[in-house]
């Protein structure tokens, strides 16, 4: 059965469309890579993320990893709830779960494409935390992104920061040495540059992206 939208919601789904193209840029992704694919995408959006791709058709398989319910945008959940045929919204309630990078609740090797858009690990550490604590959960959730691809698959994982301040950068080394042990692993690697902002102090930030491809 097709849902009417009133154009209160048509115009919330022409913004969704919009964060959608943002995520995808960001990521270097396009939707015709992930056309009937296994794709797991984690962030606090991942809910909307997970209802575009069955919306338009390209997945009947996207893991939806929100990182905690209870911050989950209410009007984001009423939108996915009034814009997806009953089916496809009983779909996305099986395939929606809560995790985090260190512990995704999926099997092993059920992932043609995982996504992580604004959860880089160590990232959110809390305030006056330094990277030494948090290096563990690094290793662990880089671990935990190859344990859910195929043999074959990859991930991409944005942003990955650069610049000016020690701790930040101690946390990108923590980031890199993880990535030169995938690579001693057999594993494909590379790191790219995708965007510029400005801090507040007028210091220029680089903003990397990761793709990691399992062998």
């Amino acid at each position: 059965m097709a849902i009417t939208l009133d154009p209160g919601m048509a115009k919330m789904l022409d913004e969704e469309q919009k964060l959608f193209d943002d995520f995808l840029r960001d990521l270097d992704v396009g939707e015709k890579d992930l056309a009937s694919k296994a794709v797991a995408y984690i962030d606090s959006r991942a809910r909307m993320f997970g209802a575009h791709l069955m919306r338009a058709g390209l997945t009947d398989r996207p893991f939806t990893i929100e990182r905690n319910f209870e911050s989950a945008s209410a009007a984001e959940w009423s939108q996915v709830a009034l814009s997806l045929e009953p089916e496809l919204k009983e779909r996305l309630d099986e395939l929606t779960f809560e995790g985090i990078g260190e512990a995704l609740p999926l099997p092993d090797a059920c992932v043609d494409i995982f996504l992580s858009h604004g959860t880089m690990p160590g990232a959110d550490r809390k305030e006056g935390e330094d990277v030494t604590s948090v290096s563990p959960y690094i290793v662990v959730a880089f671990d935990e992104t190859m344990r859910v691809l195929k043999p074959g698959a990859e991930a991409r994982l944005f942003p990955l920061t650069r610049a000016a301040f020690g701790e930040m950068l101690e946390w990108r080394t923590a980031i890199v040495e993880q990535l030169e042990r995938l690579r001693g692993m057999g594993h494909e690697v590379s790191v790219n540059e995708a965007a510029r902002t400005k801090g507040p102090d007028g210091v220029e930030v680089i903003h990397d992206r990761i793709i990691l491809r399992k062998r």
